[in-house]
């Protein structure tokens, strides 16, 4: 993992209000379009089946027929996203 992504659980201190989806795929890919076109960072908040997760970093690439999204060299599953905080 590169060092200019973060991931950390819960127990860490995150001060993000986050935007969660309810399994609206379209306005996830859409706000993730945003922050990419934005260059702006990012923080996901991502379904793990022991611990949230924390996912912070820059969009760098969508690949919306694979359901997968790169940040910073790394791809992760957009069905994983719980909410997104910009």
């Amino acid at each position: 993992m590169n060092e200019n992504i973060t991931l950390c659980t819960t127990q860490q201190q995150i001060s993000s209000t986050f935007t969660t989806y309810n399994d609206n795929y379209d306005q996830l890919l859409q706000d993730i379009i945003i922050s990419k076109s934005q260059h702006a960072m990012i923080e996901l908040q991502l379904f793990d089946e022991y611990e949230d997760l924390r996912l912070i970093g820059m969009i760098e690439d969508i690949d919306a027929k694979r359901g997968v999204i790169r940040i910073d060299g790394e791809w992760f599953q957009l069905n994983k996203v719980k909410g997104i905080s910009r």
